[in-house]
């Protein structure tokens, strides 16, 4: 009986000294699931007319040939160029499931777990310091095609979370483990709170691999898509470049345009070179009227004003992230395959995905500065450095 209890207090004792933690992932970092009605659909086999809720990312059986039409259709956005706004198609709902608990983010395939594991390995290491999955961890999901600012249910839930992670933990304050995509929102949220909110709340922000200024490839991504999200690349970029296109999160990750190459794209930074022209961070509107996409323009426009502001949240923040990776820099296009082919590459330094003046841009308010050199984007979310680094900084 005496070991018992002396095993609970020591148990209680790290628990008590350890921050609880809200895991907020980046893009393509949630679960989401889809039903549609449609009145008509791409393919005679996309099953039915109707279908209830059933996982539309990341689920492998979705992406196969030809089916992965029918997955396009769904999860592509509507952008209306009157009031700046983004919808789902007709009859189509989409969700993030799991607010709250931790499970839809610690692997996007329910079906695949051991191979689409994301925030697993961050998640079980809380664990071996006391911290408990869906009481003092936490996930907040959300549907990574929207921005932040059009999020609004996000937002609020947030702070719903986060005081009731707070109260769980016997008033502890929570610290935000964000990644990618998932930093930007945090900082966001972070900006939009008064500061005795924070002051009560908040232990420490820790984003990890944050594109702050955004990153080169999604220049290639508008232009001739992307694949890269899709585990094991099964699919072609043009198949998917329509619903890649109409995402408002991917016109908000456009590099930034800036007056230096510090942490923006300066004038003098040429990131596509086609036969006739290049282009700059400041020519994004030239950019979208050549690839016969006018309206991504608009959509540029609808998102630049809250592209995040570099200054401090108000919080203890541990900026994480991996560098001296090869990382795409800019792209030439060999005469007649602009834009519908893809480029050939010119690398920079980064951590494979975000090029290292975006992820450093934190430098100027971040707390801590942590670089690990020649770890990759989502590698960071399996490295032990990074780990061992999380359980030092949640403690209190």
């Amino acid at each position: 009986m005496l070991v018992l209890i002396v095993v609970a207090l020591c148990f209680l004792s790290v628990a008590a000294g350890t921050s609880p933690v809200i895991l907020v992932p980046g893009d393509g970092g949630s679960q989401l699931q889809g039903r549609w009605d449609k009145e008509k659909t791409p393919h005679f086999y996309c099953a039915n007319k109707q279908k209830d809720w059933y996982t539309l990312w990341v689920a492998v059986t979705e992406l196969a040939p030809g089916i992965i039409d029918c997955w396009s259709d769904t999860i592509v956005m509507d952008f209306d160029n009157d009031t700046g706004t983004f919808s789902n198609r007709p009859g189509v709902e989409i969700r993030a499931p799991g607010f709250g608990g931790t499970d839809t983010v610690e692997y996007l395939d329910p079906d695949l777990k051991s191979a689409t594991k994301y925030f697993y390995g961050i998640a079980q290491t809380l664990t071996t310091v006391g911290l408990k999955r869906g009481v003092t961890i936490r996930g907040a999901p959300y549907d990574f095609r929207l921005a932040v600012h059009s999020n609004k249910a996000w937002l609020a839930n947030m702070t719903d979370l986060i005081e009731e992670t707070y109260k769980n933990s016997g008033n502890t304050p929570v610290t935000i483990v964000a990644h990618s995509m998932g930093c930007l929102y945090s900082l966001y949220y972070l900006h939009q709170m008064p500061q005795s909110w924070k002051d009560t709340f908040i232990h420490a922000f820790i984003p990890i691999s944050g594109p702050w200024t955004g990153t080169v490839s999604q220049l290639r991504l508008f232009a001739s898509g992307s694949a890269d999200l899709v585990p094991g690349h099964l699919i072609r970029p043009l198949s998917v470049r329509k619903e890649q296109r109409s995402w408002e999160s991917n016109a908000w990750l456009l590099p930034v345009a800036g007056v230096d190459s510090n942490h923006t794209w300066s004038k003098s930074d040429i990131i596509v070179t086609t036969a006739t022209r290049n282009y700059t961070a400041h020519d994004m509107h030239s950019f979208f009227s050549d690839i016969q996409f006018a309206v991504g323009s608009a959509m540029y426009d609808e998102v630049r004003p809250h592209n995040v502001v570099m200054q401090s949240p108000g919080v203890k923040t541990h900026c994480l992230y991996g560098t001296d990776v090869k990382t795409e820099a800019a792209y030439k296009y060999p005469a007649g395959s602009w834009p519908d082919k893809q480029p050939d590459k010119v690398y920079g330094v980064g951590d494979g995905t975000v090029n290292r003046r975006s992820l450093t841009a934190c430098q100027g308010w971040a707390t801590g500065f942590h670089e690990f050199p020649n770890v990759g984007h989502t590698e960071m979310l399996t490295n032990a450095d990074v780990f061992s680094m999380i359980k030092q900084i949640v403690a209190v």
